[in-house]
């Protein structure tokens, strides 16, 4: 059984491993407001807003849909495109629950599961419900069709409970109970996908994570797939390495990682926007084994002690 998390508590939990001086190795060190404008992929500088330049024998851009460092290493701009889909998330306490009328089939049992209701009325209609920090708190999302012209309004704006019901009204009533309980923020977020890139590196430069493969949340696996592509990097570039070799060893990465995540990018937003493909990843064992049954670790390790054993 999987245990659900809030991406709040992961984040936090990620810094406590790294920063930490009881750690292995020494304890990264976390430069808040420090606007990266510019990269050389290649000599490894960093440009930031205030002027300050940085030299990195490793620069991993992990920033994300809007990256700045995509357009380094590519050379051009790459925008993640449009896809006519948003959804609504929020979050409200387990405890709201509690003796509301027919909640039975949500609450009976303990609050670990998933659960999914889709619309047939809509392109493409889901609500999810992610109970998390053992039951005690509801993730909710809600992904819908989204009619409007979305290169004119902003990724992300917040939203009304009114505003949600409204858009979700065909779904059952018991369904939008619990998006009335949602408490605010509510965010309307634009799901945009980004089309395959020609490279994810450049010199001494990767792109990890929705910098280099950004895509819908069909499959539930873009945190997932930057887990993956940050452990090929440390498994591939331990401490020690010579700054000569960084753009091998970036070479290895591109090999281990490029086509896996383009799978997961492209199975992402064709299950969401070709109707055949609709739920696919729930009818499919195969794709479930495909995605599932890979070890980025272990795989990573077997290919460096192949490639550069004894190398440092």
């Amino acid at each position: 059984m999987g245990i659900n998390c809030l991406r709040t508590d992961i984040h936090n939990e990620l810094k406590h491993l790294a920063m930490d001086e009881d750690g292995a190795g020494p304890p990264a060190r976390l430069h808040l407001g420090q606007e990266v404008v510019l990269c050389d992929p290649v000599e490894g500088k960093l440009t930031m807003k205030n002027g300050e330049i940085h030299d990195a024998d490793l620069i991993v851009g992990s920033d994300g849909i809007h990256s700045v460092i995509r357009t380094s290493v590519l050379g051009y701009e790459q925008k993640a495109l449009s896809t006519g889909i948003s959804t609504f998330r929020c979050l409200f306490d387990a405890a709201k629950l509690e003796n509301l009328p027919d909640m039975e089939w949500f609450t009976d049992g303990p609050l670990t599961f998933i659960r999914r209701v889709t619309s047939p009325e809509q392109r493409l209609g889901v609500l999810g419900l992610h109970p998390c920090r053992c039951g005690k708190v509801i993730n909710v999302v809600a992904h819908h069709t989204d009619e409007r012209d979305q290169d004119k309004h902003e990724w992300s704006e917040i939203a009304t409970v009114e505003e949600v019901v409204e858009q979700l009204k065909h779904f059952h009533p018991r369904y939008l109970n619990f998006l009335k309980l949602g408490e605010q923020p509510i965010v309307r977020w634009q799901l945009r996908a980004l089309p395959l890139l020609p490279t994810w590196i450049n010199g001494r430069t990767a792109l990890l994570g929705d910098a280099a493969h950004a895509t819908l949340p069909t499959l539930g696996q873009g945190a997932a797939m930057a887990f993956e592509d940050a452990a090929t990097i440390g498994c591939l570039i331990p401490m020690g390495t010579h700054r000569e070799d960084i753009p091998a060893r970036l070479e290895a990465y591109q090999s281990l990682r490029k086509a896996r995540g383009e799978l997961v990018n492209r199975e992402s937003l064709e299950q969401a926007t070709i109707p055949s493909k609709r739920g696919l990843w729930f009818r499919s064992r195969e794709l479930r084994t495909v995605i599932h049954g890979y070890d980025a670790v272990e795989i990573t390790k077997k290919y460096f002690k192949d490639h550069f054993e004894g190398a440092t």
